[in-house]
């Protein structure tokens, strides 16, 4: 057997400054004198520095740099796009606390620096944290990138496809430069709304211990998150959102995040208003859904609703999308910017669930867009009895939002002000882009799959970390970081849960002496005209002879210069005399009835394999 062998170039992190020096100048010179994998990676650096985001030092810089300035330059800007490409897997999203396994391609010598280069300046390009602050020093430099990627949010943008997108992405985040601290009023406010949340678990728990309720506790700051993106949504051009969800917080959001009242919610568990079975019976708490309209704080109105949703968890995604695009043509929303999905998701079911795919690959499609799903992942760190390792092959629970290049924003839960500025951030990415993204919201659950299940029989590690004795609680713990910081002290913590628990006891003793209608009457704006009633009263379908003769010249009526196929214009100009033979098939009348609604100005919306 013959056999070639060939002198191989050292690695990048094998070469000398020197070396390093000699190739570029003659690369410069002649491209074609040096080996090929080395010239082409000066074509790739080349090309990165005439980028807009792009490296540490320009092109003109790069010409008058040699030796070991040349090596330093090159370090750095490899370092820079290493942060933003995988930082995120060193971000601290762990809610206890737990270090992840060190990234190979964030040290020094990955990018032929080392700790001798800490104190030398550097040209950090591109990446401007907090508003236009240059670290000057390589060692500034990483300790701003770690300030960026790797503490409360870990941004996974590099999957992102379009270069536009990516880069207002990255230059979005890293505006925050790690800092997502909110004003001292809106801190406060958060652990308020925490608080409100928690309160309310706690009195489901004393009064209806034998009862399943999938609790938010280990997640509270989820409603910051959720109440955070519906106040933005109005000034963003949002009139509706429509919310599909699995079990895990759904009676605590219905409440604290929806419009629900206490004594629906009561009167639910109660179980003692008896209307007729169809509009009030038939189903748990927290499958049940929602709708309504709600006043922000700025004064503005937006719709809510969320859709009812079995134990079938990510089968409503479909539900949702389908919901939303009809609204948006009955709003004539042509832009998708007026009526906006907000899918939530399990940790388990949203790796786990084939609907999930199968939607997300319908989310660009001309039939079937609606501009862009915000999805959250309540990310529990176990699913059902499952963790991490053995419920999925992939790093992340998101992993999905890989194949349609969809961003993902990783956020440890007990960081409210975290929280809050990546609700708003995937907010405004959806409006402008109209494109799906992802909220990979990590946090922990007080009990087992609900209420009932002993978690210490198939996780005990995270039983014994999430007990009472070892965790109070992310709302504990974020009260007594603001009350350490002056913003929020215990008397005030206390004040307002008394506050809370009087006003949850109420509601409490009202609704056991007046049950209230758990649900919102079904027969409501455009529905206001149906009947609740069933009736075998005949309903009247016809339609005048002169309406379908329209419709009959219409099926020869073709554009001008349009070849038809010659088996289809038979079949046009047979259903063009259909008054006169009188012979329908299926087919016939199906297309006939799309016609006359059409005149009638009903939408008709024909989807599956053929139907293009």
């Amino acid at each position: 057997m013959n056999s070639t062998t060939r002198a191989i170039s050292p690695s990048i992190n094998g070469w000398n400054a020197e070396y390093l020096d000699s190739q570029y100048a003659a690369f410069k010179s002649d491209p074609g004198s040096i080996s090929p994998d080395i010239a082409s990676f000066f074509h790739g650096f080349d090309l990165a520095l005439a980028r807009p985001t792009g490296g540490a030092v320009s092109a003109n810089e790069s010409s008058a740099l040699s030796g070991d300035d040349l090596r330093l330059a090159l370090g750095t800007h490899s370092l820079i796009e290493a942060y933003r490409s995988r930082g995120h897997l060193e971000a601290a999203i762990d809610p206890f606390g737990r270090p992840r396994r060190p990234v190979a391609a964030l040290t020094l010598t990955a990018h032929n620096l080392s700790d001798a280069d800490l104190d030398r300046t550097v040209n950090p390009g591109s990446f401007r944290p907090r508003a236009g602050e240059s670290p000057a020093t390589l060692r500034a430099l990483v300790a701003a990138l770690r300030a960026t990627y790797c503490t409360a949010v870990g941004a996974q943008l590099s999957q992102v496809p379009s270069d536009d997108e990516r880069a207002w992405l990255i230059d979005r985040f890293e505006q925050f430069g790690g800092d997502f601290a909110a004003t001292p009023a809106d801190r406060s406010e958060f652990a308020r709304q925490m608080i409100r949340a928690e309160e309310l678990e706690l009195l489901l728990q004393k009064r209806y211990s034998g009862y399943k309720r999938f609790s938010l506790e280990g997640g509270e700051s989820l409603v910051a998150g959720l109440n955070a993106l519906i106040n933005s949504a109005p000034d963003a051009g949002v009139e509706e959102i429509i919310v599909g969800m699995p079990h895990r917080g759904r009676v605590n959001l219905l409440a604290s995040v929806l419009g629900k009242s206490y004594e629906q919610v009561f009167t639910e568990y109660h179980d003692t208003f008896h209307g007729p079975f169809q509009d009030t019976g038939g189903d748990v708490p927290y499958h049940q859904g929602f709708s309504g309209t709600r006043q922000t704080p700025a004064g503005k109105y937006i719709d809510l609703s969320l859709s009812p949703n079995p134990s079938h968890l990510e089968s409503i995604n479909g539900v949702v999308e389908g919901r939303v695009r009809g609204k948006q043509r009955l709003r004539r929303d042509t832009e998708r910017r007026k009526v906006i999905p907000l899918l939530m998701h399990g940790d388990g079911a949203i790796i786990g669930q084939g609907a999930v795919a199968e939607v997300l690959n319908f989310s660009q499609l001309d039939g079937y867009t609606t501009g862009g799903t915000i999805h959250v992942a309540v990310n529990n760190l176990v699913a059902f009895t499952t963790g991490e390792d053995d419920g999925r092959t992939s790093e992340y629970c998101t992993d999905y939002a890989n194949i349609i290049g969809a961003p993902v924003f990783h956020v440890t839960a007990t960081n409210p002000s975290a929280v809050v500025a990546v609700f708003r951030l995937a907010l405004e990415y959806r409006q402008l882009f109209r494109k799906d993204v992802f909220i990979d919201f990590v946090c922990f659950r007080r009990y087992g799959h609900n209420e009932q299940d002993e978690i210490s029989y198939t996780q005990p590690w995270m039983a014994e970390a999430v007990s009472f004795k070892n965790n109070a609680g992310i709302v504990k713990a974020y009260c007594r970081r603001l009350a350490d910081a002056g913003i929020f002290s215990a008397a005030d913590e206390l004040a307002e849960r008394e506050r809370v628990q009087a006003e949850l006891s109420e509601a409490f003793d009202r609704s056991k002496a007046t049950p209230v209608d758990p649900q919102i009457p079904p027969g409501r704006a455009r529905w206001s005209h149906i009947k609740r009633e069933y009736t075998f009263d005949e309903v009247k379908t016809a339609v005048s002879e002169s309406l379908l003769s329209e419709v009959c010249a219409a099926f020869r009526q073709f554009p001008d210069g349009f070849n038809v196929n010659p088996k289809f214009k038979k079949l046009a100009d047979d259903r063009a005399k259909l008054l006169q033979t009188r012979e329908l098939n299926y087919a016939d009348a199906e297309s006939l009835a799309f016609g006359t609604l059409l005149l009638e100005g009903h939408g008709v919306r024909v989807s599956g394999q053929d139907a293009r």
